[in-house]
């Protein structure tokens, strides 16, 4: 089984990311997740089985590619909305996780310290920050 998503991210307002899998497309969420450059976690707007994913990957990317951000990388500058309708085209199946996909340690972080999609975020006052000892 093969899959395609399409990823968004609070960090990232107006991207999308568009890419495939062969394992289930939340392991592959919580790989992205994982570096610590990610500020917060991508979550699932749509994803889908279908029959070759690389062909599928690659005919998105084409037809999409005039809001590519940047040469080689799986980012656009696109309603994920529109991208969803042609995806939608190769789809076998809709296999977008229906729950949120967020490592259960950064929860608390992204609850307390806010969103940060609007450009502002709470900081943290001097009783909140851990100091080495």
């Amino acid at each position: 089984m093969s899959y395609v998503y399409i990823l968004i991210n609070e960090a990232m307002p107006g991207l999308i990311k568009i890419g495939r899998t062969t394992t289930s497309v939340k392991q592959r969420i919580s790989e992205l997740n994982s570096p610590a450059g990610i500020p917060l976690p991508f979550t699932c707007y749509y994803a889908a089985r279908v029959e070759d994913s690389v062909k599928v990957e690659k005919k998105l990317h084409d037809a999409i590619g005039d809001h590519r951000i940047r040469e080689r990388r799986e980012f656009f500058r696109l309603s994920p909305h529109r991208a969803q309708a042609a995806l939608e085209l190769a789809a076998l199946e809709d296999v977008t996780p229906r729950e949120e996909i967020i490592d259960e340690l950064e929860t608390p972080v992204i609850q307390k310290f806010g969103d940060f999609s609007g450009g502002q975020m709470n900081t943290p006052s001097s009783d909140d920050m851990i100091t080495e000892q």
